[in-house]
């Protein structure tokens, strides 16, 4: 008599949501894991979770950057449990029948290049500063230099810089 026994490989869930501030955004980020048999994956807000069954055992998630966004949030639970802070790319242990959701939430960084310390400065206080007789029409200029120079193209223009490579 030959018996067969089937078995079946211990296997848990991995759900992983993005959330977007502002909500809505169509932009795709892009979710690189490791561990046994875990693809990487792709998420916009609006896009049902990433869901994944997998073998019991050790796996990773990260996100890679967005142009124009910020990772503000990670966090993920166990079986239903009050969610906790993930650092991204840390240890996640899947146990069988474990379910694991985690949440990643991106805010938009702002568009806005005035930020107070370059061009800003010009807006805000030459008009009202120590130079606003450069602006008057009574001022005389000397010969060869534009009016228009001094009235803020120039100083917007050579202040003006854009910050995504800022440090927060």
């Amino acid at each position: 008599v030959l018996s067969v026994l089937a078995t079946s490989t211990p296997q848990g869930r991995i759900i992983v949501d993005k959330v977007t501030n502002p909500s809505g955004a169509t932009n795709t980020f892009h979710f690189v894991t490791e561990g046994a048999g875990y693809a990487d994956f792709d998420l916009t807000d609006g896009a049902s979770p990433n869901d994944q069954t997998l073998v019991a055992g050790t796996y990773r998630i990260r996100e890679s950057a967005e142009l124009g966004w910020k990772l503000t949030s990670a966090r993920c639970s166990l079986n239903g449990a009050a969610s906790t802070t993930y650092t991204p790319n840390s240890a996640l242990a899947l146990g069988s029948n474990d379910t694991i959701n985690c949440t990643f939430v991106n805010t938009q960084k702002a568009t806005s290049t005035d930020d107070g310390r370059h061009n800003g400065f010009f807006k805000k206080f030459l008009p009202f500063g120590i130079f606003k007789k450069m602006f008057d029409d009574d001022f005389p200029i000397p010969p060869g230099i534009n009016k228009r120079f001094l009235n803020g193209d120039f100083f917007n223009n050579f202040f003006h810089h854009n910050d995504d490579d800022d440090d927060d």
